[in-house]
């Protein structure tokens, strides 16, 4: 942990020395992994950094769309800015979770990656067991109910009991060291509260009256294990009944008691190999699923929305195949976690690899641990066959936003600027570091905005008065004076990077020549003159998606042309136009005409639409 809270281990920074006005390094620091602890009785994860563009260390992260976990982060956004205590100090300050959130709020989906790529960093993850974990899956199940209790729907879904008290840990934390206790009073004593075969007792109905109720045990069984469910009643009416409370039992597997017994195969365990089996064991089933003393008490809701998904611990909606439930006692909710494992296969057949973006938005009883998921997969047939036929190794990379002007770029132009570096902690710190190679963007990026940093002069010192030296002791000889040393030679000026070449190779010869000299008439225009280089970035982005959405041809992107002829937005712009999210929607771009800015505009000419008729645009 660094001076002023600031994170200075597992966070990408750069870092250069100016000597005599001239660039002599630069590179991207990674600093050493870091161990974190939210909890006394949590379990320790280490975060190793690792680059967005080495794909060993974000397996599958390029064939990721990260557009879905992108609306995911957003609707966590609003319980992040509500609560700043959220997220300790080693998972990034508050302000800069705000800075990523109002970000995130303007950012297209067609912009996703980039939002991720440039607005965080990415640690891999290691618990007290090592890198590999274990994920599985759940869903929202859908089944049938009854107000009323009969033959055909015999079981009951109650509501949390009103003798049921929880203990808040953060009360006791000094005693409870972390825990969290549920029961009841009995005789001005809290005593553990009803167990699962005890709340089954028919006498329990008397003291908690059922919400509803289902067709089985195992209906209930298993609506409880998921969380949540949509029950559609006699009468046509859907309902959505949420988590609750839980009595506070812990969690027991049934799945691992079959297994034991040998009734299972470990290989063919499921759920619906565990259904399978409490249907065909009628007898048996009831004992079985009360070897799970953990129960789940739910909320009743209208569900006015089939397409919205139910509220996970977080308090938001959770989104199909984006939210992840984790160990809440590791990791906080609203933060994005990169998760590359085995999952059910979608053709329904074993399992295959997965690489995508989630976000934490819930969790369970079962899921303990650092390296630990459980994938929501939504509702219905699919989900329900898919969440669970999901039991595989996984491993866990998270995503943390970059502290404020610690980018390569901002971090090394302001130790460049600066008579001496900046002490680590402050707004400009940079943390010392291991180092890697810059990609090539990074390269041009550090190297155009540092071209544009002038080292502060000094004055110069006034002359001294040659001393005048004392007249030796009689018989002694004088000493020799030693000549000056010789000045240093000045490292040379490191190269400039060469933008990405302007390109009309989209455009016919006659068109090309007729874009040259400004003769095709502007449909929009944006002026990024003035704004630093993160919100011109993604202003432009915005632009060119949204020109290209109306059905506009040519655009002209003011940069202007900076001190000395060459700023930063002038040299930078050609770089971001020709990134994955808009370059495919660009046929051919050209410094504009004098008329309309000459070197600092650029002409974009958009391609059309697919399916977009040729109209009178030229």
């Amino acid at each position: 942990m660094g001076a002023g809270g600031a994170i200075t281990t597992g966070r990408l920074t750069a870092f250069a020395a100016l000597t005599t006005g001239l660039l002599a390094a630069a590179a991207v620091a990674l600093s050493p992994p870091v161990e974190l602890r939210r909890t006394p009785t949590a379990p320790a994860a280490t975060l190793t950094p690792v680059a967005f563009a080495d794909l060993p260390g974000l397996p599958g992260w390029a064939e990721d769309d990260p557009a879905g976990a992108l609306a995911a982060f957003r609707a966590s956004c609003p319980g992040i800015l509500a609560d700043p205590g959220r997220f300790s100090p080693v998972f990034g300050a508050a302000a800069d979770w705000a800075r990523v959130c109002a970000t995130a709020a303007d950012t297209l989906p067609a912009g996703a990656r980039a939002f991720f790529e440039t607005r965080f960093e990415a640690f891999a993850v290691s618990g007290p067991d090592g890198a590999t974990g274990l994920v599985t899956g759940y869903y929202e199940p859908e089944l049938d109910g009854s107000r009323t209790w009969s033959m055909v729907f015999p079981e009951p879904a109650y509501p949390a009991p009103a003798d049921l008290v929880t203990v808040d840990a953060a009360a006791f934390a000094a005693l409870l060291n972390g825990q969290r206790l549920a029961g009841k009073v009995v005789g001005a004593r809290l005593v553990p509260y009803d167990t699962r075969g005890q709340i089954g007792a028919y006498t329990y109905g008397r003291r908690n009256r059922p919400l509803l109720y289902l067709r089985s045990q195992a209906d209930g069984f298993f609506l409880q294990i998921q969380g949540s469910g949509r029950v559609r009643l006699s009468d046509g009416t859907l309902v959505r009944l949420g988590y609750a409370a839980q009595n506070g039992h812990p969690y027991t597997a049934i799945g691992g008691e079959l297994i034991a017994r040998g009734e299972i195969a470990r290989e063919d365990m499921s759920m619906a190999a565990i259904r399978a089996w409490l249907a065909a064991n009628p007898l048996e089933a009831e004992a079985l699923m009360n070897r799970n003393a953990s129960y789940v008490f739910f909320a009743e809701s209208p569900l006015d929305d089939p397409s919205v998904g139910p509220k996970g611990a977080e308090g938001v909606a959770l989104t199909p195949g984006r939210s992840l439930a984790v160990d809440a006692r590791v990791w906080p909710y609203g933060l994005p976690v990169f998760v590359a494992g085995r999952i059910a296969a979608a053709d329904g057949i074993g399992e295959e690899d997965m690489a995508r973006l989630m976000v934490a938005q819930d969790t369970g009883g079962a899921i303990r641990g650092v390296v630990r998921g459980d994938i929501f997969f939504g509702w219905g047939a699919e989900a329900e066959r898919r969440a669970g036929g999901t039991d595989g190794a996984a491993r866990f990379y998270v995503l943390l936003p970059r502290p404020r002007w610690r980018g390569a770029v901002l971090c090394a132009a302001a130790q460049a600027a600066r008579s001496r570096p900046v002490r680590p902690g402050t707004s400009f710190g940079c943390a010392p570091a291991m180092t890697r190679r810059l990609t090539p963007d990074e390269q041009a990026l550090w190297q155009s905005v540092a071209a544009t940093v002038k080292p502060r002069r000094r004055a110069a010192a006034p002359a001294a008065t040659p001393a005048v030296p004392a007249p030796a002791p009689a018989g002694t000889r004088p000493a020799k004076r030693r000549a000056p040393p010789a000045a240093s030679p000045a490292p040379p000026a490191a190269p400039r990077p060469a933008s990405p070449p302007f390109d009309t190779a989209g455009l016919d010869g006659k068109r090309a020549a007729r874009l040259r000299k400004g003769e095709i008439a502007i449909d929009a225009r944006i002026d990024l003159h003035g704004l630093t280089l993160a919100p011109a970035h993604d202003a432009l982005l915005r632009f060119v998606h949204d020109a290209r959405q109306r059905g506009d041809r040519l655009v002209l992107v003011i940069t202007g042309k900076g001190g000395g002829g060459d700023g930063a937005l002038k040299r930078l712009v050609p770089l971001w136009l020709h990134e994955a999210a808009v370059r495919p929607a660009i046929a051919a771009m050209t410094p504009a005409h004098r008329r309309h800015g000459g070197g600092g505009a650029i002409y974009v000419y958009l391609r059309r639409r697919r399916g977009e008729a040729r109209g009178s645009k030229a």
